[in-house]
């Protein structure tokens, strides 16, 4: 909180100098100077040293708050599997990230990388499915571990999974072709 006010009162004495909205600090040694004194620093120098312990500390707050994001964003073994279809997927990767019906997913995923309409694909879609295919992976094996069909039921009608990614992933290629 004392970085927030600190930074709050650096950025009203910013705009009350020019009557303006902005964020950017003065190049002119007057202004630098009148800000300085104004937030009762002896001078500049004084005045930016603190500034930036507290902007170190704003960016250390959000690094760990964005830390488990940033991570995500990095590429996975989802991400690397669905780069390596058809021929050099592994799918112990579909295994370890929760998937239920592994070969079915996989099956599917295949199948899906084959079709015609995937092959097709211009590179500007093909990069754009690259990169929605994994986010759709990811949301498939959160989801298979929360969304199981009763062990009495699944003979009859089996891990839906699969079959509701290939069907979601056969749209998404149709609408990715259709922006590409």
């Amino acid at each position: 909180m004392q970085a927030y006010r600190f930074l709050r009162r650096v950025e009203n004495r910013l705009q009350m100098l020019r009557a303006a909205q902005t964020h950017v600090l003065p190049e002119d040694a007057l202004d630098r100077t009148r800000i300085a004194l104004g937030l009762g620093y002896a001078d500049w120098t004084q005045l930016y040293a603190a500034l930036q312990v507290q902007r170190d500390r704003v960016a250390a707050e959000f690094a760990e708050l964005l830390a488990p994001r940033v991570q995500a964003l990095a590429p996975d073994a989802l991400t690397r599997y669905w780069r390596g279809l058809p021929d050099q997927a592994d799918t112990q990767v579909l295994a370890a990230a929760g998937f239920a019906d592994v070969d079915g997913a996989d099956q599917s995923l295949r199948g899906f990388v084959q079709l015609l309409g995937v092959h097709s694909l211009s590179d500007a879609a093909r990069a754009r499915l690259d990169r929605v295919l994994p986010a759709l992976l990811h949301a498939a094996a959160r989801a298979a571990g929360r969304c199981r069909v009763a062990p009495r039921a699944r003979p009859a009608v089996g891990d839906p999974a699969p079959r509701q990614l290939s069907r979601v992933a056969r749209r998404t290629a149709q609408r990715v072709g259709a922006a590409g």
